[in-house]
């Protein structure tokens, strides 16, 4: 049972404080972000297009680095549409390379295309080296060295393609990885483990290894360049890591 003079201490501090912190609010002279200080991305969560919240962290993402409008890529494209990381930041003018190698997704992407000018479609699977390899893939557009988010999600080599790009330096990366795969089990997608895919640990890694710190995991890892990070937040790795299950995987 609490004493009765702590009781009366609460009493006479707490509820003049909730009072004025109600009519405060109320009154418009602070916001309820303002109020809570909420810096943790996931409070951002929203699907307009995305599947995971991507739409609403990114855009909160974008807000914190001050960027009004810039460049994105995306590959494993489909129609642009459908289930995008990166077509809410389009319809907010950002200018897209959206690549598609299956003909008829291609042509769905056409479509979105001709509605949204700012779309630049090009038909092409993307490969490790070559000349369908990422980097020279956009050599032949006009997307800046710098530009602002690159959306990887082919459900295969995505690891080897991000680990073979070299010419350009996102500020942000959107990666899909395998999230069933226990936080300290290292698995990277090949022929062999291509049931398994490329796990947090292993992803996390390479991008530490690129120049790039993930500061939020909701299924796809979304990293930003290390040089940027300060203007968004570092998490804990365990806090980022929110599997649904745990999966031992062997070699």
């Amino acid at each position: 049972m609490i004493p009765k003079v702590i009781k009366e201490i609460v009493k006479y501090f707490y509820y003049p404080t909730k009072r004025f912190i109600g009519d405060t609010i109320r009154k418009g002279k602070i916001n309820y972000l303002q109020r809570i200080n909420y810096t943790d991305l996931d409070f951002y969560y929203k699907n307009i297009y995305s599947q995971h919240g991507e739409d609403g962290i990114l855009a909160e993402i974008i807000k914190r680095l001050g960027i009004d409008s810039g460049w994105v890529v995306e590959f494993g494209a489909w129609d642009g549409k459908k289930f995008s990381n990166t077509f809410n930041l389009v319809t907010q003018g950002f200018q897209a390379v959206y690549i598609e190698g299956d003909q008829e997704k291609y042509n769905e992407l056409k479509k979105t295309a001709d509605e949204y000018k700012n779309i630049h479609p090009i038909k092409t699977y993307i490969e490790e080296s070559g000349v369908n390899s990422l980097d020279n893939v956009l050599e032949n557009t006009k997307c800046p060295k710098d530009f602002d988010v690159l959306s990887i999600d082919i459900d295969s080599n995505d690891y080897q393609i991000w680990q073979c790009f070299k010419n350009y330096n996102p500020k942000i990366v959107v990666i899909e990885v395998n999230s069933s795969v226990a936080l300290n089990v290292e698995a990277i997608y090949s022929k062999e483990t291509r049931r398994v895919g490329t796990s947090f640990s292993s992803m996390l890694k390479l991008g530490n290894e690129k120049g790039y710190i993930c500061v939020l995991h909701t299924g796809n890892m979304i990293f930003a360049r290390n040089d940027l990070v300060y203007k968004i937040y570092r998490g804990q790795q365990e806090r980022l890591y929110k599997h649904i299950k745990t999966t031992k995987y062997r070699r």
